[in-house]
Parts: C-alpha cells; sequence; structure tokens
C-alpha cells in the first residue's frame, strides 16, 4: 500500500502548545478528491483503521499533557477524549488535527 507522510498535532489543554508526529499514511486517503469522498463509508472505514493505531499509540502523551480533572465536570480524570480533524485533502501539507480533552469516564461527560 502507498503512503505518505502526514503530520498529526495533538492538542492538550495543560501541555506544549501541540504534540507533533510525523507518520506514514495510506496516500489514497491524502489527495484533494478525498475530501469530496470523506462522507463516504469505505473512506471512512479506512480512515478509522489508519487513525486508530495512531491515537492509541499517544493516548499516554495525551494524557500526560492534559489536566487531571475532567473538562466537563471537574471530577478526576480517567482517561482522554481524542477528536480528530482532517486536513488530508490539502495537497501540500496534509495533516491531522487531534483535539484532546480529559474526561471522568462518565457517558456524559464523554458525548
Amino acid at each position: 500500500m502507498a503512503t505518505r507522510l502526514v503530520r498529526f498535532e495533538f492538542h492538550c489543554e495543560e501541555g506544549p502548545d501541540e504534540l507533533k508526529f510525523i507518520h506514514n499514511f495510506p496516500s489514497g486517503l491524502t489527495n484533494p478528491e478525498a475530501l469530496a469522498v470523506q462522507r463516504d463509508d469505505r473512506y471512512r472505514s479506512l480512515f478509522l483503521a489508519a487513525i486508530r493505531p495512531i491515537l492509541k499509540e499517544y493516548e499516554a502523551a495525551c494524557r500526560a499533557a492534559s489536566k487531571a480533572f475532567c473538562e466537563n465536570c471537574g471530577l478526576p480524570s480517567v482517561g482522554v477524549l481524542q477528536t480528530p480533524m482532517s486536513w488530508l485533502h490539502n495537497a501540500e501539507d496534509p495533516f491531522v488535527a487531534v483535539l484532546v480533552n480529559p474526561v471522568c469516564g462518565e457517558r456524559e461527560c464523554e458525548a
């Protein structure tokens, strides 16, 4: 499978401005046409399969760079909610920004 280097920026509240990493990512997901098909179920499945291991890899670093308390209710956090936002359609500089929020584990707070 052909790949392309993609920048991942994890934005955590208490950490440095952002945690930045470069990963090989399937090149079929990183082209200008990708913007037009992002709502397609097949694209979404491929995107999730490619991004999940990367999010998991940096989960501990994100927890360390986040507040110790849930952003929603103030209870001690037990994990982080990672919300990826894709700019993979940017031909010159494809990247994924990930907003990181500490959560307590309660369903309401994770939603």
